[in-house]
């Protein structure tokens, strides 16, 4: 307590005005005031600084994201307030500063319990609530840390062969001297046994939690799964997909699915009349010629290293021709001759054996023993159900011997699910057994998929032939003379074209049209196609849409197409 004397200045006023401090008690004269007071020289003015006990105060900062918290903490502790030195004024405001006293002591659990009520219950630091405790000293402290959630990783596939399979390279005008023609296409095969993908799965991502307890999922991540087919074996457990047989992988992905197929391929030195007509489900290779009257189809791809000599060339995909074609029939579109669908001789077969499996529902069968099944199962076979044991083995010979898209894994399951119903009867006991049977094949059935098609066809020189193609048409050679050209897509000629028509749906692209003696040539594109030529001679026809032009004398660089419906080139 301080008592004070007020000593006026001459040139100050005679009254003066003290403020009061609540730390601090004003008396003047003896009596006590809380409120502003005038005083003059004679009062007697004292000071009495108040010893104040401050309870123990804290508050939380949640920040927006709520994953971090902030301890606003101040201990309790008594407190006494002393008065600063003024200068003389009129109105006199009494400043203090804080004296502490005695800092009380706060119990980490005291923190705890606040922090409960607070709803901060995760990842409070312990360490930093400790250390609050023991300096006790006021503050703003990060108690609390959330967990971030840790996203899924996707599921990748590791693959150990180009799978892009062959790559094509289309010539155009301003490549056309750069390519290598001897590697235009390449062909990968894998070898049975051999690891061609591996599965690698995803981290699948962990929780994360707010510092209020709110669970944040992580992001999923994207799960592949691997189509059974005959072509590979896949092992879950280490993910490795390895071939089953030897032949060219291809890679199929619908959705989170990965589909692999592998198709085989077989070489013939030469197709005549030594070999017989050359049919197969995969790839044919020709390592020489194919001769007069000859006919090589194929469910995927042929490629001929030689010539193609008064033949036929099909394909269920792409053709490739080294050397030339002569009066030749030449077709990529897919037709029956390149491969026949299974589907329906398979759906025939199990609509027989439901007829089969009803006829065996309208019997007592159900707690029959296998011996007395066997006999009512024999005896339907040979009388209501008659066909189906015949129906089974043409179904099965059809197979074998003619040209169906379906591999030979899958006649054998066939053979080893369905040969018990044309005579070993005792390998099916129960009606649940035939049952089980048809289901199987109903689910070799829906996985029967056709592969994709490109449907093109290179060549190196064409005389008087007949070229179809749902993808390109490339001639790569001296080009083409007489012959009449289809595709679903474009025709490429690098040399020259003389005779016969070109026909294709997106466009057409030619070095040299006829020539100077004269030669009649037709080309066509739709109203949204076009026609490229270098050089065009006198008897060369253009037709674009409903648009047509016959050129009179040579010209250079024509670019037609229609523009503002009129035929511009």
């Amino acid at each position: 307590m301080g008592r004070y004397s007020l000593k006026m200045n001459k040139r100050m006023e005679y009254r003066r005005l003290l403020t009061h401090v609540k730390e601090i008690e004003l008396y003047v004269n003896g009596r006590i005031f809380n409120h502003l007071r005038s005083v003059n020289e004679d009062d007697v003015i004292e000071l009495k600084p108040v010893i104040i006990e401050k309870k123990l105060h804290m508050d939380v900062d949640v920040a927006e994201d709520k994953m971090k918290s902030y301890l606003i903490f101040s201990p309790a502790m008594r407190v006494v307030h002393s008065v600063i030195d003024s200068q003389p004024a009129n109105k006199l405001d009494i400043k203090t500063t804080q004296i502490i006293l005695e800092k009380r002591s706060t119990d980490p659990q005291q923190i705890l319990d606040f922090l409960s009520e607070a709803n901060i219950c995760y990842g409070i630091l312990m360490d930093t609530l400790k250390e609050i405790c023991e300096k006790n000293e006021p503050g703003r402290f990060l108690i609390a840390e959330g967990l971030l959630p840790e996203d899924a990783t996707d599921d990748r596939i590791e693959y150990f062969f180009n799978v892009s399979g062959s790559e094509f390279i289309i010539p155009d005008e301003n490549t056309m001297e750069r390519i290598d023609y001897k590697n235009i296409r390449k062909y990968e095969t894998v070898s049975a046994g051999q690891t061609i993908a591996k599965l690698h799965k995803g981290n699948p991502g962990v929780n994360g939690i707010t510092v209020t307890g709110d669970i944040l999922h992580p992001r999923p991540g994207k799960e592949l799964n691997i189509a059974p087919t005959f072509s590979i074996r896949y092992d879950e457990q280490s993910g490795t997909i390895k071939a089953t047989k030897t032949g060219r992988p291809f890679r199929e992905e619908k959705g989170n699915c990965i589909l692999f197929q592998i198709y085989d391929c077989i070489f013939v030195d030469e197709v005549s009349m030594k070999t017989g007509n050359v049919r197969f489900k995969g790839d044919i290779e020709v390592k020489t010629n194919v001769y007069e009257s000859m006919e090589v189809a194929a469910r995927q791809n042929v490629l001929v290293r030689g010539n193609v000599i008064f033949s036929s060339i099909y394909a269920g995909n792409s053709i490739m021709i080294k050397g030339a074609a002569i009066s030749s029939k030449i077709n990529a579109s897919l037709n029956d001759i390149t491969a026949k669908d299974p589907a329906p001789l398979i759906e025939n077969l199990t609509e027989e054996i439901d007829k089969l499996i009803n006829n065996l529902n309208q019997l007592p069968v159900h707690n029959m023993n296998s011996e007395d099944f066997n006999d009512v199962l024999q005896k339907l076979l040979n009388s209501k159900n008659k066909d189906l044991p015949s129906q089974i083995y043409e179904t099965l010979y059809a197979f074998k011997t003619d040209n169906y898209d379906i591999q030979d894994e899958m006649i054998l399951s066939l053979i080893k699910k369905t040969g018990s119903l044309m005579g070993n009867y005792s390998n099916i006991p129960d009606i649940e057994c035939l049952c089980q049977l048809n289901a199987e094949l109903k689910i070799i059935l829906s996985r029967h998929k056709s592969a994709p098609i490109r449907g093109d066809i290179e060549l190196s020189s064409i005389t008087n032939c007949e070229v179809a193609a749902l993808g390109n048409i490339t001639v790569l050679g001296k080009g083409c003379i007489n012959s009449s050209l289809y595709s679903n897509s474009k025709v490429f000629v690098n040399g020259y074209v003389r005779g016969g028509q070109i026909k294709a749906e997106k466009g057409i692209e030619i070095n040299i049209a006829g020539s100077e003696r004269g030669s009649k040539i037709l080309l066509v594109v739709p109203s949204d196609g076009y026609i490229h030529i270098q050089t065009a001679y006198a008897d060369t026809t253009i037709k674009v849409g409903p648009f047509s032009y016959t050129f009179l004398s040579e010209k250079k660089r024509i670019r037609a197409r229609i523009e503002n419906n009129k035929l511009v080139y």
